[in-house]
C-alpha cells in the first residue's frame, strides 16, 4: 500500500483506525494495571499483624487479594491460651484496617452496582 498515492480518505481512515487502536491499548494497559497492581507491601503474617508492624494498607490489601494467613498456615499452630488475644497495638492495627477495607469494600460495591444498572 503507496501511501501518498491512496485518496485522503482513506488515509484519514488509516489514522483513525491507528489512533483508535493507540486508545485502546492504553485503556488495556491501565486496566490492567487495576486490577494487577504492582505491590511493593511487606508480607503480612500472624506475628507482623499481633505486634502491629505491619501496616494498616498492606492489611487491607492482603485482605483484598486473600492473601491473609491463617493460623493453620505451613509453619504456625494454633496457640491456645498463649498470644491468643492480639496485644492493644495489633488491635489498634486490626480496627484501622477494618475501617480502610469497609469503606474500599463499600465504594468499589457501589462503582460495580452503578455500572451493572447503567
Amino acid at each position: 500500500m503507496f501511501w501518498p498515492i491512496q485518496p485522503f480518505i482513506v488515509q484519514v481512515f488509516v489514522l483513525y483506525l491507528i489512533g483508535i487502536g493507540c486508545a485502546t491499548l492504553l485503556r488495556l494497559v491501565r486496566l490492567y494495571l487495576v486490577l494487577h497492581p504492582i505491590s511493593k507491601s511487606e508480607p503480612v503474617t500472624l506475628e507482623s499483624i499481633r505486634e502491629g508492624n505491619v501496616s494498616a494498607d498492606s492489611l487491607v490489601e492482603a485482605a483484598f487479594t486473600g492473601n491473609l494467613p491463617t493460623p493453620t498456615d505451613a509453619g504456625a499452630s494454633p496457640k491456645v491460651g498463649t498470644q491468643s488475644t492480639p496485644e492493644p497495638r495489633g488491635l489498634l492495627l486490626l480496627r484501622l484496617a477494618e475501617g480502610k477495607f469497609l469503606y474500599l469494600y463499600d465504594s468499589y460495591y457501589i462503582v460495580l452496582r452503578a455500572s451493572i444498572s447503567g
